[in-house]
């Protein structure tokens, strides 16, 4: 007697050349979305922003002392307000230099001849474009949460003050510089003299002390007033990725640091190999023979090591005496649902056996141990086999 296993449709899993590609995909899409600038849009120190970040609290501010606030995205818009306006009178403010390229900024200084430049937390490609001789670098003491400014100078008074100090100024050259917030190469604020390619220059190392959240705290609001309000007239450069690109070259000069294209590279090469190493198939496809043919007796033993490796004498017994009292029932003709002390009667009167007996081998209790598991399947063959030979 043999049993026919029918074939078991199993999921199929992905493959390991799948789940590679996938993984490089997710990958790739990753790293566009890493890479993309975002918009700056109303961002840090936007003088219209009405937000944390923004600095509109501070250009109304300097236009009720008088000030004229003009904002600017590019370098044709600063050469054209400047144009409109004494140079003598006017002060050139670089605010936010995120979407500042160094390029970009040399044009714009070629196009700002006047009376004085404030550059606000800058990075060094606009530090370099505008010419300075300063060094954007961290602070060599990290641990002061407020500076005191500790100088002489028109815009600072000496016991002014900022909480939550930006990056560190160096000077770079010998040239004579006023030093604010630290020391020359270590300080918050330089003010540098006029020199043939450039008027008088502030440089602020910080820019969150002049937003709508901070410029009310310490002495924010008077310095960023007395730097920013020296003229009646204040250009605002406020260059955003949507305005800038169009005026500068684009290979000049990356936001993105120099070292992110090679190792992008490597990145996206060692995801390839990978992929192509863990979907690599060794050798064909080896199908296996449908159905698969399995006899019966081991498909009883397979049960059997079961209920045995689970102690499980209980079932065991209840599933030999359920077979043998059906078969039974069927060899003397009544019907296989017919229940077990009728079946064990009619037994007993059939091979002349005492009922009792019967009963207890086809309804009787759970076996101790293994042992008694044992005699009761015995019990129930030479049970079976008495019958058979009537």
């Amino acid at each position: 007697m043999s049993i026919t296993a029918a074939p078991v449709r199993r999921p199929r899993m992905p493959s390991a050349r799948t789940l590679g590609l996938g993984a490089l995909v997710l990958v790739l899409f990753a790293l566009v979305i890493a890479l993309t600038p975002t918009r700056a849009g109303t961002g840090t120190l936007d003088p219209a922003g009405s937000g944390q970040s923004g600095a509109r609290a501070l250009t109304q501010v300097l236009g009720a002392h008088g000030v004229k606030v003009i904002v600017v995205r590019n370098a044709a818009e600063l050469a054209a307000a400047v144009a409109e306006h004494p140079a003598k009178a006017t002060t050139v403010v670089f605010g936010d230099s995120t979407y500042l390229r160094k390029t970009a900024v040399a044009e714009m200084a070629r196009a700002a001849p006047v009376a004085r430049w404030v550059v606000l937390y800058p990075s060094q490609g606009v530090l370099d474009g505008l010419g300075l001789p300063v060094e954007n670098h961290p602070s060599i003491d990290e641990t002061r949460a407020t500076a005191t400014a500790k100088c002489t100078s028109v815009f600072v008074a000496s016991s002014d003050e900022v909480n939550d100090p930006g990056s560190a100024l160096r000077l770079a050259s010998t040239q004579a510089a006023v030093s604010c917030f630290g020391p020359a190469d270590d300080a918050l604020w330089l003010e540098l003299r006029a020199a043939a390619d450039r008027p008088a220059t502030t440089v602020i190392g910080f820019s969150d002390n002049f937003d709508n959240r901070h410029i009310i705290a310490a002495s924010h609001a008077g310095m960023a007033v007395r730097a920013l309000g020296e003229q009646p007239t204040l250009i605002w450069v406020h260059a955003d990725a949507t305005a800038l690109p169009a005026d500068i070259d684009e290979a000049a000069e990356s936001v993105w640091p120099a070292w992110l294209g090679p190792v992008g590279a490597v990145l996206f090469t060692a995801v390839v190999a990978l992929a192509l190493a863990r979907g690599r198939r060794l050798g064909p496809l080896v199908a296996e023979p449908m159905p698969v043919v399995v006899r019966a007796v081991e498909t009883t033993q397979s049960r059997a090591r079961l209920y045995h490796r689970a102690r499980d004498r209980e079932r065991a017994a209840h599933a030999l005496r359920l077979a043998t009292t059906r078969r039974l029932a069927t060899r003397i003709g009544a019907s296989r649902s017919l229940p077990t002390d009728q079946v064990s009667r009619l037994v007993a009167d059939l091979t002349g056996t005492d009922a009792t007996h019967v009963n207890n081998l086809l309804a009787g209790p759970v076996p101790a141990d293994d042992g008694a598991l044992t005699t009761l399947a015995t019990g129930l063959a030479e049970l079976e086999e008495r019958v058979r030979a009537i």
